[in-house]
């Protein structure tokens, strides 16, 4: 079973695989180490990453907060990590293009793999700034 699986069918039958709008949700899984395991296919229209691109890249270079961060603490998620995205605060996600948009991050802690990992959902902006649009500083 794929990471991106879960009970209620595969990813691709929730995205399918209509063209991708700017606005959607990515969805990435990493493990416990901070590599890119999967990701969802309109990762490119979202950050300018193609899903090869992303595979096996630390999570960190794409949300830059998790860089300063330990990931997971005694195997489970970092808990403020968890708790900041819960409450909606916003991540910087860094684009291909080296622009940095504001994202709200969800995440979930994948507990049926054979190591630590965790699913993320990014959601860019929906008005304002498009994803790459603007320059983080």
């Amino acid at each position: 079973m794929s990471a991106l699986d879960h009970d209620h069918g595969s990813l691709s039958d929730h995205i399918g695989n209509k063209p991708s709008d700017p606005h959607e949700t990515l969805i990435i899984v990493f493990d416990d180490r901070g590599a890119i395991l999967e990701c969802s296919p309109n990762c490119r229209s979202i950050v300018g990453y193609t899903q090869e691109e992303l595979l096996s890249m630390h999570v960190s270079k794409l949300v830059l907060q998790l860089a300063a961060v330990p990931l997971f603490v005694h195997g489970e998620f970092n808990p403020q990590v968890s708790f900041l995205s819960h409450c909606g605060m916003p991540f910087r996600i860094n684009h291909r293009d080296g622009n940095i948009f504001d994202g709200v991050v969800s995440v979930v802690q994948l507990h049926h793999l054979s190591r630590p990992a965790v699913r993320m959902l990014i959601n860019p902006p929906a008005s304002g700034h498009a994803p790459g649009s603007r320059a983080g500083g």
